[in-house]
């Protein structure tokens, strides 16, 4: 369960869909634009929101008082970072962009290496420098590690849930991380390498 610093009552969710990330006003415009949807996540702890399942998914829902920071100039490609600072504000955090993009890990852009593509995982790490437009980006189970550092022990991963259900959780004030596509147009793979103990990684676009 996450509770806030903010509100006792308040979460903050991490959640994975596809590349980018999409900050709650996205959301909100999915909210009032899809009854239903095809996405599909996998709750690490579904059981915490079974009480939310008979729950009315009402047509429109706003939340207020969250600080909406822009990545541009600083992180060219921190749209995590940027989101997460943004939700760790909210919960009361005192934390800048720059700083939570200096605690992920990092790992290298792809290159070849002995005849075959070799770089960072963003399972496991920021591959690339959000810094830099040549960066690529990172996936939920390091940020929430990061997240964990700035607020411990109150972070929640509902990697797999339906999207109806994330609709749920933002109706009971509690904001999201996403990863989606741009648009949420379908995905395409992009490039596929290895990292450095031979993991395939495949990155999808348009991110």
């Amino acid at each position: 369960m996450i509770v806030s610093r903010k509100n006792s009552q308040s979460y903050i969710v991490i959640c994975l869909f596809l590349c980018i990330l999409l900050n709650y006003l996205l959301l909100n415009y999915l909210y009032t634009h899809t009854k239903s949807s095809n996405l599909h996540f996998n709750a690490l702890n579904k059981q915490k929101h079974d009480h939310l399942a008979d729950l009315p998914i009402p047509l429109t829902y706003e939340l207020k008082n969250i600080p909406v920071l822009c990545q541009l100039p600083l992180l060219p490609t921190g749209c995590e970072a940027t989101a997460a600072t943004m939700l760790l504000q909210w919960a009361g955090v005192s934390v800048t962009m720059g700083e939570f993009a200096d605690a992920l890990p990092k790992g290298p852009l792809p290159s070849l290496k002995g005849g075959r593509l070799v770089g960072g995982n963003p399972n496991k790490e920021f591959v690339g420098d959000p810094y830099q437009t040549s960066g690529l980006g990172i996936y939920n189970e390091p940020m929430q590690e990061v997240l964990n550092i700035f607020l411990p022990n109150e972070i929640e991963n509902l990697t797999g849930c339906s999207f109806d259900e994330l609709l749920l959780v933002i109706s009971s004030e509690r904001p999201i991380l996403v990863w989606a596509t741009i648009g949420m147009a379908k995905p395409s793979i992009n490039s596929t390498w290895v990292d450095a103990v031979g993991n395939e990684v495949v990155w999808k676009i348009p991110e």
